[in-house]
Order: structure tokens, then C-alpha cells, then sequence
């Protein structure tokens, strides 16, 4: 075994104005469709059989190894840069063992592609290649850092890093029947350099420092496996729908007036939190919408403009994008609230912690929203105007993130159907979101009108001698229930009724007090209590002191 200890320079007839700027290209294999337990031996003589890198104008440093990340068997998208240089295909099913990665620094871009297309044609166990990003704060796009800084390539030239008396190139014969002649830069393999520079046989133009290859903690950008953007943007969807869905359960505790009067300072708070659910719902929904559509974009620019709208809050430039790059259509009155939400968040959700001139900014946005409103009924009108324009783009959104899921093969979509998530996306209800929670209300009236019927035949009636009614007053009795149907003062006023009832019965006897909320949190909505047909039941069935 000949081994040549002096590297011969290499002179090609080119100029330096010739010489390309080099990049760093990782070519992935999937080492379990290599037959060859020794994979690494395989994968380097496909890389190096066609010999392009002999026409590389610079020096090439290669780095190999292992992507051992469980994660990547499910998805390599959070490894790569999805740019025009990534050739590297979604990948449905899983890797059958770990990739296996020859990372070249310094190569040519043409060259690269060419190595590219040679081994997609050759090669079954080729994945695809990708460039580094070497700024990238993504701790898996830094899987490149964890792989062995192995020897160097130039012209036909190889020069292994290390001993030769100690470590013997493994790759020895494989090069050596390829034509590539063999040295050692005579340095101990496991020592970097010194101090924080590279020894300058394992320099390349862009990495010539060992800090450059530790691990920096940082932003991940967008980019992730499949399954984890699918198990997020699941949560998403939901989180989304039950902003909006709060967003109405607002508006409606609020009286909406066209015009200033002397009690419209007291609708701030409700109609704050209203619009701040709408447009964090709104904001979510176009969020996800984003994500999923950026899901197979390989434009570096586009990744970018997509990438600064996730990090942004600006409704109408997320809906504006969507429109133009994924045929999403919406209604005028959408983008008029949208709008409105846009205005909301950039000027009135911090606008009281400097000086304004416009302490109702809240009512200004709602009544310039429904400026084209002229029925005489205003808050009614609005309400509804605004409830629908929230639930038709809420169902447009949603919809539209049913078809990209679908196209990705994925569920982001599914939501609980027992959560008022279901109220704000499934078009099932009707777009008139407002009108919906109109019909809810409707619903507990009748509930409460078939207890007034029929309430003393229900089997907890039968206890009904054990623990009396509180004394309501029957005047108080509407407002009460009203309350209690809108919640739209958190059923304050009954509140303070039965507390002021309770503090005389703690103060009569507190032992009965405590037998009787006990009871009446049993008897009253608790699912978890059945009770026997009448005729079974027997005086000492239900014992208070339990």
C-alpha cells in the first residue's frame, strides 16, 4: 500500500475572477437500502465515481455521519432548506434506517447539482441534497455541526485528517480504485486545532473556526416534521374557534349605539375583549392557513415573505397573500372586518397606555364597520352584521384548511365537537354567528319553560321537602333569569342574592347550610347522579349526613 504523505498542488488554467463561490451541500442516503453494512464505503464510491469533484476550482472539505434524530424517520423537512438547491422529495412513508449524510463544503453549484442528478438515476438509496444554512439558529437545521469533519478533496488529491500510523483512511481502497491518490495532514485526529481555529488542512472558505461548529441555541423558523405541525395546528384550529366563538359571547353583553350618549363609556371592556377574541380567532386561522400552505414552498422568497407574516399581526397582509397564492376568496364583509381587526390591533389594543385623544376607539372601529347600517334598531343590527361577517370568513378559513390538510395528508382540521369551536367553524349552525347564540338562548328558555312545567315530576323533586326554595323575590325573578340565559353580567346580581341568602342560614345553623349546598350540588345539572323510578325508592334512600 502506496500512501503519499505530500499533497501535490494541483495548477489549473483558470483565473481567480473563474473560480465560483462555493456553498455547502449535504447528499442524504437512506442507509437502510444500502446491502452493504459498511454504508458509508457504498455511498462514498457513488459520490466520488463520476469524479466530478475533480473539476471543482477550490479545495472541498467532506463531512460525514448519521442523522440519528428519531424525528427524522417521520419527516426530514426540519432538516433541509427548502430552496431550488433541495432536491429532496416529501417523504410519506418512513426511512428504513438512519441517514446517512456526505456533507462537502466549498463544492461548486454546478458541480453539486451534477452529483445530484448522476445519483438519482444510479442510486436507490439516494434521498436528495440540500444546502446549509450556516447562520441558522434551528437546532436541526444544525445536524451538519454533529457529523465528522473527515478528510479533503482536491483535483485528485485526498488528504484524511489525522495519523496515518494511528488512523488509516477508512476509505482507502474505495479511493484509491476511483484514481484519487492519498495523503495525511499528520495532525491527532480528535484535536481541532488550536485554540478556536481550525488546523488550515481542515479550513474551508466558509468554516475555519471550531466555534462555527458548536451548536447555537436559537428561533426555529417554521419549517417542522409533519406530525408535530399536525398535532400544533389541530390545537390551533380549536384555540381559534373558541376565540371567535368568545368574540360573540362578548358583543352580546354590550349595547352597540350609533351615536355617543351618555352611557357609552360603559361598553369598552366587553366590546375590548371582544374584538381583541375576533382578531386573535381571525389571526390564528390565517396563521394556520400560512403554515400549511408554506408546508411544500421551496421559493427561498416566498419562505421568507411567509416566514415574516407568521411573525407579524397584520390580518389584512396574511388574507391579501392567501388571496393571491391559493385562490382563497372571501366576502366584502370579510374584508371589511378584517380590516376593522387590523385597525383594532395595530392602533387600540395598547392605545390607553399613552396619551389619545379617543378613549373609545373600541366603538369607533364596531360603528365604522357597520357605517352602512340604517335600521333603526343599531345595536341589534351590528351585532348581527358582525356576526355574520365573523362566521362566514371563520367557515371560509376553515374550509379552506380542511382542503390543505386533505392535500397533505393530515388532520389539522378535527376539532372536539363538544366545544364551541364547533359553533364558530362548522358551517353546519349557519353563518350568522350572533343569531346562533340568539338560538342558543331560545334553547335554554325552553329548557327553563319545561321545568316550569313539568318540574315537580323530575326525580330530584322528591327531595324538594327536605331543603326549601331561597326566598326570591318574584319581581327580581326575570332579571335573574335573564342573567342566567345571557351571562351577560356573569349572573352577578343572582350571585349576590344567594350569598346574602346563604350568610343568614350559615348564621342560623351551619351544619344544615352545609347539608343543603352538599344536596342542592347533587340533586341540581350533576350528571353523575341517577335516580330509581319512586315506587323503588324508600324514605331512607338519601341520607343528608353522607
Amino acid at each position: 500500500m502506496i500512501i503519499h504523505f505530500i499533497r501535490k498542488k494541483v495548477v489549473r488554467n483558470m483565473n481567480k475572477a473563474d473560480t465560483k463561490d462555493g456553498i455547502i451541500i449535504a447528499f442524504i442516503f437512506d442507509s437502510g437500502k444500502i446491502e452493504d453494512c459498511f454504508y458509508g464505503n457504498t455511498a462514498f464510491k457513488y459520490i466520488f465515481s463520476g469524479k466530478e469533484v475533480m473539476s471543482n476550482p477550490q479545495k472541498i472539505i467532506v463531512s460525514l455521519g448519521d442523522i440519528v434524530d428519531y424525528h427524522v424517520f417521520e419527516d426530514i423537512t426540519p432538516y433541509l432548506i427548502r430552496n431550488d438547491l433541495c432536491t429532496v422529495k416529501r417523504n410519506q412513508q418512513q426511512y428504513k434506517d438512519n441517514l446517512f449524510v456526505f456533507l462537502l463544503e466549498d463544492i461548486d453549484i454546478d458541480i453539486a447539482k451534477s452529483i445530484d442528478m448522476r445519483l438519482n438515476k444510479e442510486f436507490s438509496a439516494y434521498i436528495g441534497m440540500t444546502s446549509i444554512d450556516v447562520t441558522s439558529t434551528d437546532v436541526r437545521k444544525q445536524f451538519w455541526k454533529a457529523l465528522i469533519r473527515c478528510f479533503s478533496v482536491e483535483y485528485d488529491s485526498i488528504t484524511a485528517f489525522g495519523l496515518a500510523e494511528e488512523e488509516p483512511f477508512q476509505y482507502y481502497e474505495a479511493a484509491s480504485t476511483l484514481g484519487f491518490r492519498v495523503s495525511y495532514d499528520n495532525f491527532p485526529y480528535e484535536i481541532d486545532g488550536y485554540g478556536d481555529t481550525l488546523f488550515s488542512t481542515r479550513q474551508s472558505t466558509i468554516i475555519h473556526s471550531a466555534s462555527q461548529l458548536r451548536l447555537v441555541e436559537g428561533k426555529s423558523d417554521s419549517d417542522r416534521g409533519i406530525l408535530e405541525m399536525n398535532f400544533s395546528l389541530v390545537k390551533e384550529v380549536e384555540i381559534a374557534g373558541v376565540q371567535i366563538w368568545k368574540a360573540i359571547e362578548d358583543i352580546n353583553r354590550v349595547t352597540v349605539t350609533k351615536e355617543d350618549d351618555a352611557y357609552s363609556f360603559i361598553i369598552t371592556d366587553y366590546l375590548f375583549t371582544s374584538l381583541y377574541q375576533a382578531a386573535q380567532g381571525m389571526e390564528r386561522l390565517l396563521k394556520v392557513l400560512i403554515e400549511l400552505y408554506a408546508y411544500d414552498v421551496t421559493d427561498e422568497k416566498e419562505r421568507t415573505k411567509t416566514n415574516d407574516l407568521l411573525y407579524s399581526h397584520n390580518h389584512l397582509a396574511m388574507s391579501d397573500f392567501l388571496l393571491e397564492k391559493d385562490d382563497l376568496k372571501l366576502k366584502p364583509t370579510g374584508k371589511k372586518l378584517l380590516n376593522a381587526l387590523t385597525t383594532f390591533y395595530s392602533k387600540a389594543r395598547y392605545h390607553r397606555y399613552s396619551y389619545s385623544n379617543d378613549n373609545k376607539l373600541e366603538l369607533k372601529i364596531l360603528r365604522d364597520f357597520g357605517s352602512d347600517v340604517t335600521k333603526e334598531n343599531f345595536d341589534d343590527a351590528v351585532k348581527h352584521l358582525y356576526g355574520k361577517a365573523i362566521g362566514q370568513t371563520s367557515h371560509i378559513f376553515y374550509k379552506h384548511i380542511i382542503k390543505l390538510s386533505h392535500k397533505l395528508n393530515i388532520f389539522a382540521y378535527e376539532i372536539n365537537n363538544r366545544s364551541v369551536a364547533s359553533f364558530a367553524l362548522n358551517s353546519y349552525y349557519g353563518d350568522d354567528l350572533y343569531d346562533l347564540l340568539k338560538r342558543i338562548e331560545l334553547s335554554k328558555k325552553e329548557l327553563l319553560w319545561y321545568l316550569i312545567q313539568n318540574g315537580s315530576g323530575l326525580p330530584a323533586a322528591r327531595f324538594s321537602n327536605e331543603f326549601s326554595a331561597l326566598p326570591f323575590e318574584q319581581c327580581d325573578i326575570p332579571e335573574f333569569v335573564k342573567d342566567l340565559i345571557t351571562d351577560k353580567n356573569s349572573s352577578s346580581m343572582l350571585y349576590d342574592f344567594v350569598s346574602d341568602a346563604y350568610d343568614e342560614l350559615v348564621e342560623a345553623d351551619k351544619a344544615k347550610w352545609k347539608d343543603r349546598i352538599e344536596a342542592i350540588d347533587v340533586l341540581v345539572g350533576n350528571t353523575d347522579v341517577y335516580f330509581e323510578e319512586f315506587d323503588d325508592l324508600c324514605d331512607d334512600d338519601f341520607d343528608t349526613d353522607e
